[in-house]
């Protein structure tokens, strides 16, 4: 059973999800060689599944196609306070 919240919140199952859609942008520099490589990716939604929360990522691997990526929250947390992950506006 599906119960729709929000426009954003979904609960199947006692699981949620909260939609996010927002981009995030890494940047790695090599200082050697004195060049930048930046890394897009696409924050889909934060789930709680029986009670472990997961963010959901999707991006472009290196060969072109489309991926994703289900990170623990506070592994995205740790990303996010050190701006290793950076969000796009």
């Amino acid at each position: 059973m599906v119960v729709y919240v929000s426009r954003k919140i979904f609960i199947y199952m006692k699981n949620t999800s909260i939609a996010i859609n927002t981009d995030y942008m890494m940047v790695m520099h090599n200082p050697v060689e004195d060049t930048y490589q930046h890394y897009t990716y696409h924050i889909l939604d934060i789930s709680d599944i029986d009670g472990e929360k997961v963010v959901n990522i999707q991006y472009t691997d290196k060969n072109k196609r489309l991926s994703r990526k289900a990170l623990p929250h506070n592994e995205f947390l740790k990303l996010l306070v050190m701006k290793i992950l950076i969000p796009i506006q």
